[in-house]
């Protein structure tokens, strides 16, 4: 059996995070012995992780003691801020009985696991090109860093075509691989079986979108288009799975707008499929993405999908041929506009949705990561 070591900060609600459980439920136990190692202990998805056949570990504890939380507070700043990475390395990482190790987000991991010697293997999620929040988040001082610590790694993974293109053009590597995320389909079609405790609205043109409530997604931007699209006559309500440190910001745009019977901020959900199963439309507005794991989750519900043109997005709807790809945000209010009014125009896009169901095979997903941990 090859020992495995995934190395992630937490397992909170991201994209990245709810990628790494499936993964983690789904390796073949019998070949491998796996360790998950977070930096710190929290996120809503470690209770979905089968811990019966994986070590977890954990650096930084939460607790309600006062001495605990001072400690917490010194050790996060030792981590983050003060300590260099080659010492925060042999501080926090298993130097021995592990094969294989896996920074399996981009940024901080990433950093720290370049100075292991042994196979090391690095994931990224996002168009760092398009989003380079590792640089703007001061996790490294420039670019040239980053580049350093990527090199170190025998085998870079990305999660789609154009992402590892912007890595071979942009970051000049040649170990560039993509797997694209495992998808657990009937998974979701159960959970989306479950009640929903929400109110969702009946006799509407009813859209939702899933994701953080942050710059990248595109919201501010979104919300002006539904907003347009009503003062038409147009009965339309967008949900808005997720929660981020732009709601207050989205919350006074809705305002401004004089949207809060048609715009519904319902903060983070655990299970957004019951409520993704009575939508008539997904929409992604986002300015950047690398795969869109609710895009995926979304065509297996098959919900029609309404995206932005960006990495990710247009591989999933195959350049337009399962779902429609919107240059830019004015193309989105009159493709949004069509799709609502046309009734022939949306039942096309929802067949194209369907359609696209069987591409998201775990199984074979699952093959070829295994191949990866077992070269």
């Amino acid at each position: 059996m090859k020992n495995i070591l995934f190395f992630i900060e937490s397992l909170s609600g991201g994209g990245a995070e709810k990628v790494l459980v499936t993964l983690l439920n789904h390796l073949d136990k019998s070949k491998y012995c796996i360790t998950l190692l977070t930096l710190v202990d929290t996120g809503v998805l470690k209770k979905d992780v089968d811990f019966s056949q994986i070590t977890y570990r954990t650096i930084i504890k939460q607790s309600n003691h006062p001495i605990l939380r001072w400690w917490y507070k010194v050790k996060y700043k030792l981590l983050y801020q003060y300590l260099p990475a080659s010492l925060v390395n042999k501080w926090i990482i298993p130097q021995k009985g592990i094969d294989t190790y896996i920074a399996f987000t981009e940024g901080y991991c990433t950093k720290i696991l370049a100075h292991t010697s042994k196979n090391k293997i690095a994931w990224v999620h996002c168009n760092l090109k398009e989003l380079p929040w590792t640089t703007d988040g001061h996790i490294y001082q420039n670019k040239e860093q980053e580049i350093i610590a990527f090199t170190k790694y025998d085998k870079v993974v990305t999660v789609s075509k154009d992402v590892q293109a912007v890595m071979v053009s942009d970051y000049f590597l040649r170990n560039v691989i993509t797997l694209y995320n495992p998808i657990d389909t009937q998974h979701i079609q159960n959970l989306s079986n479950e009640s929903n405790s929400y109110e969702i609205k009946n006799g509407s043109f009813k859209i939702v979108s899933v994701g953080r409530l942050v710059p990248a997604k595109g919201y501010d931007l979104l919300i002006p288009i539904v907003s347009k699209l009503t003062q038409k006559g147009l009965d339309i309500h967008l949900y808005l799975l997720g929660e981020g440190n732009e709601r207050n910001r989205l919350e006074q745009i809705i305002q401004e707008e004089n949207m809060s019977n048609h715009i519904h901020l319902l903060g983070y959900v655990k299970n957004p499929y019951p409520i993704m199963k009575q939508m008539n439309l997904f929409v992604c507005s986002s300015r950047s993405e690398g795969y869109s794991l609710v895009i995926a989750e979304a065509l297996t519900l098959g919900l029609p999908v309404i995206s932005m043109d960006c990495s990710g997005p247009n591989e999933l709807l195959d350049n337009g041929k399962y779902g429609i790809l919107c240059n830019n945000y004015d193309d989105l209010y009159q493709v949004l506009n069509s799709v609502i009014t046309d009734k022939n125009y949306y039942l096309d896009l929802k067949e194209k949705a369907a359609k696209r169901k069987d591409f998201f095979d775990i199984h074979t997903t699952m093959k070829q990561i295994e191949q990866l941990l077992s070269e």
